[in-house]
């Protein structure tokens, strides 16, 4: 029996650095709103999300950044989409019963390792986008603010601060976002639906947009407490923040629950939810819609 035939990897890589720019480009504006949101400290009255963005835009500042995320976008993306599509190949050839193809455990698996290297390639760029992003920030441009770091902070700064929060972020949402995915389509998707339903493709675009969009909601809502501080532990400027912001991820948590109440750790909530529920559905869409043309040019069976 011929094994299956499947696409070269650059396939994926290439649909998920469509899908990844496709999504910041329009959804940016949440972003900056989100870190602004999460910037805020204390126990004091803060903004609410409509105001921020209100004002985000009112100053002229929807896109402040947006270079850094921008060129980081597409490569994430690749990683998110493009590496979990290949561990999920690999995981299953190690242990094809708990494995499956297409199942939770392979979904969560996956994510859970191409969250990890994500990590490490968005550390610096995220970097940059928040010290960029703090309405307090002296700089106008990425570049200044990049080798303002690397002078007074140094290259090994630029990789690691943040770095811990960072791939606990993307980890606790690829694992919740692909691992949801297949559950959520098993509902979706018309049990009764069939390659010979006319409008099967429409269908299947509806259900994956659906199941993209509540799978981002959900991602997006149990890693917030990791986004927090990521984002908290690279905005500290002073020495007196950088020592409260030094301990593990965990701690940190802990540290802000104590201080300021478990509802700052869902800062930001709003607009990533607004951002990344509507996005993670337009990412998998266009995902899917590529891989499905590319599967189609090369004559690959779904």
């Amino acid at each position: 029996m011929s094994e299956k035939k499947t696409l070269s990897p650059l396939y994926s890589i290439t649909a998920g650095t469509i899908a990844g720019i496709s999504e910041c480009l329009v959804f940016y504006p949440l972003d900056v709103t989100k870190t602004l949101v999460q910037l805020q400290k204390g126990t004091a009255t803060k903004q609410s999300t409509f105001t921020v963005l209100k004002d985000v835009f009112k100053r002229g500042v929807a896109y402040k950044g947006i270079s850094s995320p921008l060129a980081m976008e597409g490569f994430k993306r690749s990683v998110k989409f493009g590496a979990t599509t290949e561990f999920k190949k690999f995981y299953h050839k190690l242990n094809p019963s708990f494995f499956k193809e297409n199942s939770v455990n392979v979904n969560v698996a996956s994510g859970i390792t191409s969250g990890i290297i994500e990590g490490f390639i968005i550390t610096p760029f995220e970097l940059v986008k928040v010290r960029l992003q703090d309405p307090l920030t002296k700089f106008k441009a990425p570049k200044d603010c990049l080798n303002y770091i690397i002078k007074k902070e140094g290259y090994v700064k630029l990789f690691s601060t943040g770095l811990e929060a960072g791939a606990l972020r993307q980890s606790v949402w690829n694992a919740a976002y692909f691992g949801s995915i297949p559950w959520l389509k098993s509902f979706i998707v018309p049990k009764s639906l069939t390659k010979e339903d006319p409008k099967y493709h429409q269908k299947m675009l509806f259900s994956n947009f659906i199941a993209g969009t509540i799978g981002g909601l959900f991602a997006s809502t149990v890693n917030i407490p990791f986004d927090v501080v990521k984002s908290r532990v690279q905005g500290a400027i002073t020495e007196e923040a950088k020592l409260y912001y030094r301990s593990n991820t965990f701690v940190t948590i802990f540290k802000i629950a104590k201080t300021e109440g478990i509802k700052t750790l869902f800062a930001g909530w709003t607009p990533k939810v607004m951002r990344l529920a509507p996005g993670g559905g337009l990412m998998f869409l266009m995902f899917e819609g590529m891989m499905s043309f590319f599967k189609k040019i090369n004559g690959i069976e779904e």
